[in-house]
């Protein structure tokens, strides 16, 4: 019997150990950086289940998502998030963004971004990369359209925004 009890107060202790131990590890408010990529994330179920831990990221600085078949997250909001990462996903707008106040490097390559809507939102963002997205083909002149409609922004895909602005003017003076 008391061989009985002392392996019961053994596993009760290893249960407590263990929930501790997960406790630590699912602390979603205190976390302050994050990788989910390659976790399939956009489908029904996935996205059902994933939603609400994002919404726990409340002290979350920097969050990778890439390559998650996501398309949309405009039912978050991520208040200290300054890097973003959603690379390689289905994005088709900046709209489709969380709402993120403080964002300061965004990588949106490889998504189906095909306009400048919506990065107007993004007051304090200042580095942007949208290589291989439809917008670079649809339209020559993305990076000053993007430079214009975002004031705050210093670089695209590497380029500050004094040398896009004085390429357009090399290309304008060849032309005359």
């Amino acid at each position: 019997k008391q061989w009985y009890q002392r392996r019961v107060r053994a596993a009760e202790s290893e249960v407590k150990e263990v929930q501790g131990i997960k406790a630590k590890v699912e602390d979603w408010e205190n976390m302050t950086r994050a990788n989910f990529s390659f976790q399939e994330l956009g489908g029904m179920f996935q996205a059902r289940m994933i939603k609400p831990s994002l919404r726990k990221l409340i002290r979350c600085e920097s969050l990778i998502l890439i390559d998650n078949r996501l398309s949309e997250l405009t039912d978050l909001t991520l208040p200290c998030l300054t890097e973003l990462n959603i690379s390689l996903n289905l994005f088709t707008s900046f709209s489709d963004l969380p709402v993120c106040p403080r964002l300061v490097t965004l990588n949106i390559s490889g998504n189906r971004i095909s306009k400048v809507d919506g990065l107007q939102r993004f007051k304090t963002l200042r580095e942007l990369r949208v290589r291989n997205n439809p917008l670079l083909w649809k339209e020559p002149r993305y990076k000053q359209l993007l430079f214009e409609r975002c004031p705050s922004l210093v670089k695209i895909d590497g380029m500050t925004r004094e040398s896009v602005f004085l390429r357009e003017e090399q290309e304008k003076a060849e032309l005359n």
